[in-house]
């Protein structure tokens, strides 16, 4: 039986929150070291194409954005400022997602705080984390003008667990760990391939510690930019997969707290297999990015199965003098 427009809403919201944060990772070795200075400045294009499939209905995400990436010096060490975004593309069949896109579009900040790092790269914190949290809100505003009380109540207790400042804070040290922290002070044999089981924790599913098997591979030498004469950037490539049952377990009582029928959850996400893949090209002296990619997929059942939720976001970065 088709889910209602509620559950899909709710599915949709657990199935971002099962992004797994990243952590450090047959030819010459590549030794990566962090140097990103005060000054720095970089255009950034983002695309993120999503296609997903629950219950039987299909929609479809694609947005694009360019905005400035800024470091400048800060007490505790560095920090990285986002500004100017500019929506280039805002196309979505899924009927929240398309009207909230557009108006976060219109929102100061664009969805992304402060981002403050220690001197070795580190990431420490990210700073506007309550005020982006209010603008998220009030972006969601016009999205519930037309919904009865009780979608109204319960949309917005989905979405206040994926706009709180903790969980803006982990998908900000996150996005900080794909560029860098995953791959701080390594050194990489290229073509090899180096597997590691390490667990996290999310704010999202308080209690839950997932575990994590993760492989990592310097996969050679590439060009920074494409008008580059010498391959002075490394490809590096990393596959992140979390634990199946703990993830599905976790996804389920989500739901549950949000008032999804677990029939409905069970049907929809009976044993989630979800995987992440990086490719990152950067400087290895600096690791200063040139193209990050970060795909997820998410399989309700088996790895032979149709994927239901296909996640592909896109940054590359055009640095100024």
């Amino acid at each position: 039986m088709p889910l209602s427009m509620m559950n899909r809403v709710r599915i949709t919201a657990a199935l971002a929150l099962v992004a797994t944060p990243l952590a450090a990772q047959q030819g010459g070795t590549v030794r990566l070291r962090f140097d990103w200075r005060p000054g720095t400045r970089a255009e950034v294009d983002y695309e993120q194409v999503r296609l997903r499939n629950v219950g039987g209905r299909v929609d479809t995400l694609h947005v694009a954005s360019t905005y400035r990436m800024e470091v400048s010096a800060h007490a505790a060490g560095i920090a990285i400022a986002y500004s100017g975004t500019r929506w280039t593309e805002l196309h979505s069949t899924d009927p929240v997602l398309g009207p909230y896109y557009q108006a976060m579009a219109r929102t100061t900040s664009g969805g992304r705080g402060r981002t403050v790092v220690g001197p070795g790269g580190r990431f420490l914190r990210v700073e506007g984390a309550q005020e982006i949290a209010g603008e998220l809100d009030q972006a969601l505003g016009p999205v519930l003008a037309d919904m009865d009380a009780s979608t109204v109540q319960s949309i917005r207790q989905a979405a206040s667990t994926l706009t709180s400042p903790q969980a803006l804070g982990a998908a900000a040290e996150n996005d900080w760990n794909a560029l860098v922290g995953t791959w701080l002070g390594m050194e990489l044999t290229i073509g090899q391939v180096v597997a590691v089981e390490r667990s996290f924790r999310t704010p999202v599913f308080p209690g839950v510690t997932i575990p994590l098997h993760m492989q990592f591979r310097a996969a050679g030498r590439v060009r920074c930019a494409p008008a580059d004469a010498e391959e002075r950037c490394v490809r590096l490539e990393l596959a992140s997969i979390p634990d199946q049952e703990v993830v599905a377990r976790a996804i389920r009582d989500f739901l549950e707290r949000a008032g999804t029928a677990f029939e409905d959850a069970q049907a929809t996400l009976a044993q989630a297999n979800v995987q992440s893949f990086i490719i990152l090209h950067t400087e290895p002296q600096t690791l200063r990015p040139y193209l990050l990619q970060y795909r997820r997929v998410v399989k309700a059942s088996r790895a032979e199965d149709a994927p239901i939720h296909v996640d592909t976001r896109t940054f590359r970065f055009r640095y100024l003098p």
